[in-house]
């Protein structure tokens, strides 16, 4: 009976040893199963936000493709705008510089007249000059003559032998 009751004793030992790894493998397995739990729960919510995304996705492209006509729309109208003002902008510029160029032709042209009248002036007053110099020059050269002629005589009239003197009617 010793026997058995020890063999009974030692096969209960086993047994609870057995049954404690049994039940320490139920509770791994248990764990396993909740976290397999949180990861099928995590994976759901997972694929829920894959499809929320997806969902988001198509609609931004569906507004993408809806708005993307009104902006190039907007954009082909800002580049007219910008090149009428560009051109607007260009055009007063074309304007001012050939007003300022007029101005400026115009003052040199009333210069260039004003120095033409005074070189006509100038001109003016040296041929009367001239005139009257060659006037004075003719005056002079007839003088010069004259007086060499009389000069001539008074010379003739010292060379010639003294005539008796007539008397003279006074």
């Amino acid at each position: 009976r010793k026997k058995k009751s020890s063999e009974f004793e030692a096969r209960r030992r086993e047994l609870q040893e057995d049954i404690m790894q049994f039940t320490a493998e139920l509770e791994r397995a248990r764990k396993k199963l909740d976290d397999m739990g949180d990861v099928k729960g995590r994976r759901e919510r997972q694929l829920q936000e894959i499809k929320d995304l997806e969902a988001t996705l198509e609609q931004n492209r569906i507004e993408h493709s809806q708005r993307m006509p009104e902006l190039k729309s907007k954009c082909f109208e800002d580049k007219l705008a910008f090149q009428r003002e560009t051109r607007g902008t260009v055009n007063k510029q074309e304007r001012v510089a050939r007003e300022e160029a007029v101005a400026c032709l115009v003052a040199q042209s009333e210069q260039v007249r004003e120095e033409n009248r005074e070189v006509r002036r100038e001109l003016l007053e040296i041929m009367r000059e001239n005139k009257e110099l060659r006037e004075r020059e003719e005056i002079l050269k007839k003088k010069n003559r004259d007086m060499q002629r009389q000069m001539s005589i008074v010379s003739d009239l010292t060379v010639l032998p003294k005539a008796p003197r007539r008397p003279t009617l006074s």
